[in-house]
């Protein structure tokens, strides 16, 4: 009876340490990536596609209204 008791309470006792754990560990996970993200937001410049850069006559950008020439 006595062995019963210590083995649930121990279970009940493991259970409850790791999810506590894994809570606080995903915690800290989402407050690091929001600041990362927010870093990134701070710092963020549009850059255009390498493609573009390469090979600039191939992606030329032309005007829907002005008049083919």
């Amino acid at each position: 009876m006595r062995q019963k008791y210590y083995f649930y309470s121990t279970l009940c006792i493991n259970f409850y340490n790791f999810f506590e754990r894994t809570g606080r560990l995903r915690q800290a996970y989402r407050k690091k990536m929001a600041a990362e993200t927010e870093k990134d937001n701070q710092t963020m410049v549009y850059q255009p596609h390498d493609k573009i850069l390469k090979e600039p006559h191939r992606y030329k950008q032309e005007s829907r209204f002005s008049p083919q020439t």
